[in-house]
């Protein structure tokens, strides 16, 4: 029956076999159950039973420590022994000496045990040292085979590179080639396109004078045909009257030459002055009574009706004054007229929705937007969008279906010479940049993509600018017009819906692209691999045809900054009686975040205020 101290100690071993425990901790353990007066012998036989089943060298170094434990205990009770055992007076004098171990033999005999258990031990470790250096030796073979592995990858991956290398030489050689060839056709291409656009130009100024000569003509054509059309119906009725003139006056003849039916009495001698007049007008040869005579009725006094040639001869009379007034007429129309400025073309009726319209070939594209109304605010969003109310547009206007591009105003700073320097940009945090400028927004960007770096004077001297140049009332939005047609027709707060991932199919917005290059922005779940301005019209457009109104630029418009919709304009027009020190922008933009992004966002800046984050857009007005 084992002791408790011995079960103690059998767990302490099992604890070290299993390394949950160390060492020094079994010593410690072992010394404190020593101390406790536990039986070396016991712990001798538990630590053999343990060594039978688990062979370990610290086993051989515990063993020694028990032995020299029971030593230390057995050399009491040896002396104690040899006194006893001492023979008496009289047994000695008999001769009789007991036989007993001395201490020297059991000194010697564990001296020996120990020299045995150390060697045994110092062979343990031994054997496990060469375990471990077998083990070791092996790993180091192990380790120099994959080594060699290595070598060849490394080689082999090494040869790939420097095939890749000259294929990359190669490939750099083509395209450097291929790009030269490009450009070179570009060139040609340009040349060739631009000198076809001005011929085309050219003939479009020739068809549009030929399109105004021929309006004029027509005009003139028109106003002739009037004229003549009056002239005709005058004469008819001056004709008519004659007409009659003569026939009353024919009537009155007869009615005076009743006996003119007999025959005509022999011709009177003519008094010797009339004859010799007579005589000089009508031939020899000729009657006298051929002549055009009138004669008076002897009853009544009335002229009488001529004969029969003097009625025709009359006739021709009258048809040939009719003849030179109508000549007179067409003469005095034709001086007239050719003298007179051509009366200018009336305007037609204004285009469809959905007309697009371009002024001139650098000239922004224009889509002409339906009237209509919608709900502009929002009783959710912002508080500066609330107090929803109805407003109706009803003015036929066109919005421009891109915000304005780094090429449209290029176009405008070359032909006025504007100077326009410092911008807001962001790398981490928004910093003004003095030199940085329209053309140098912090970033690289081609010329299809929307201009930044633009306050609000400077959007309203491109307008004015523009206005003058093609002839037609260019200006920025007013809020509602640019909300109505951001809604095309949606109540929704964005054009896409309420699903985030969506995002990035309509709009350039933040999103993964922009956290990779601001790391800690919050953005939208998706990548359209942009990280500040997109090209002007690369996502899908709204219902109206209209691109980017929300995300790419932030986009000035006309009205001065109000808190709420109180006492707003519900017919679309601007609203220009509140601090106009802050001129309103809507819209989102390349850095705007899920929660800016909707429709109904306001903002406000000072008119002279620039970003890499803001751009514009413009409204044409349609001449009724």
């Amino acid at each position: 029956m084992t002791s408790p101290a011995a079960r103690n100690f059998e767990k302490v071993l099992r604890a070290f076999e299993t390394r949950g425990i160390n060492y020094p901790d079994v010593i410690s353990r072992l010394r404190r159950l020593l101390a406790m007066g536990t039986s070396a012998k016991e712990l001798l036989a538990v630590l053999r039973r343990r060594e039978s089943q688990e062979r370990l060298p610290e086993y051989a170094r515990l063993e020694v420590l028990l032995l020299e434990e029971i030593e230390k205990e057995s050399a009491p009770e040896s002396a104690t022994t040899l006194a006893a055992d001492e023979p008496t007076g009289a047994s000695a004098a008999a001769g009789v000496v007991p036989e007993a171990p001395s201490a020297q033999s059991i000194a010697a005999d564990l001296a020996l045990r120990k020299a045995a258990l150390r060697e045994e031990a110092a062979l343990r470790e031994t054997e496990q040292l060469q375990a471990e250096l077998r083990s070791a030796r092996e790993l180091l073979a192990d380790r120099d085979a994959m080594l060699e592995q290595m070598r060849q990858a490394l080689a082999e991956r090494d040869g790939r590179i420097e095939g890749l290398t000259r294929e990359r030489r190669i490939l750099a050689s083509a395209l450097e080639t291929r790009s030269k060839q490009t450009a070179e056709r570009t060139t040609a291409s340009t040349v060739e396109l631009d000198t076809v656009r001005a011929a085309l130009q050219m003939e479009q100024a020739k068809l549009r004078e030929a399109q105004n000569a021929l309006a004029e003509r027509d005009a003139s054509l028109e106003q002739m045909q009037k004229a003549l059309a009056e002239r005709d119906a005058k004469i008819m009725a001056r004709k008519t009257m004659r007409v009659e003139a003569t026939a009353v006056a024919g009537s009155d003849l007869l009615a005076a030459r009743a006996p003119a039916a007999r025959p005509a009495p022999p011709p009177q001698p003519a008094p010797p002055a009339a004859a010799a007049p007579s005589a000089q007008r009508a031939p020899s040869a000729q009657p006298a009574q051929t002549a055009p005579t009138l004669r008076a009725s002897p009853s009544a006094g009335r002229i009488v009706r001529p004969t029969r040639p003097l009625r025709r001869t009359l006739g021709w009379l009258v048809a040939a004054a009719l003849f030179a007034a109508l000549v007179g007429q067409y003469t005095y129309h034709t001086t007239f007229h050719s003298t007179q400025a051509p009366a200018p073309p009336t305007a037609g009726p204004p285009p469809p929705p959905g007309t697009v319209i371009r002024d001139c070939p650098t000239c922004p594209e224009m889509k002409v937007l339906p009237d209509g109304r919608f709900k502009q605010g929002s009783a959710t969003g912002y508080s500066s969008a609330h107090l929803v109310h109805w407003v109706a547009v009803r003015r036929p206007i066109a919005m421009s279906t891109k915000p304005v591009t780094i090429e449209d105003f290029r176009q405008f700073i070359t032909a006025t010479g504007r100077v326009m320097r410092g911008c807001d940009t962001y790398d981490g945090k928004w910093k003004t940049h003095p030199d940085l400028g329209w053309d140098r927004p912090g970033f690289s960007q081609t010329s299809d993509e929307p201009v930044t770096c633009v306050s609000w004077n400077d959007a309203e001297a491109y307008a004015k600018w523009l206005s003058a140049k093609t002839g037609h009332h260019y200006r920025l939005p007013s809020a509602s017009e640019w909300e109505y047609a951001a809604r095309a027709g949606t109540d929704n707060p964005r054009p896409w819906g309420s699903e985030d991932r969506a995002a990035c199919a309509s709009a350039n917005v933040a999103d993964a692209s922009a956290a990779r290059r601001y790391p800690g922005s919050t953005v939208f779940p998706c990548d359209d691999g942009f990280v500040n301005t997109a090209p002007a019209g690369a996502f899908r457009p709204n219902s109206f045809g209209l691109n980017d109104m929300l995300g790419n630029v932030l986009q000035w418009t006309e009205d001065c900054w109000h808190d709420t919709y109180a006492a707003a304009p519900i017919d679309g027009s601007a609203w220009l009686d509140g601090d106009c020190s802050r001129h309103e922008v809507r819209g989102a933009s390349w850095f705007s975040p899920p929660s800016s992004v909707r429709l109904d966002y306001r903002d406000r800046f000072p008119p002279d205020y620039r970003s890499s984050a803001l751009g514009f857009r413009l409204v044409r007005e349609i001449e009724r």
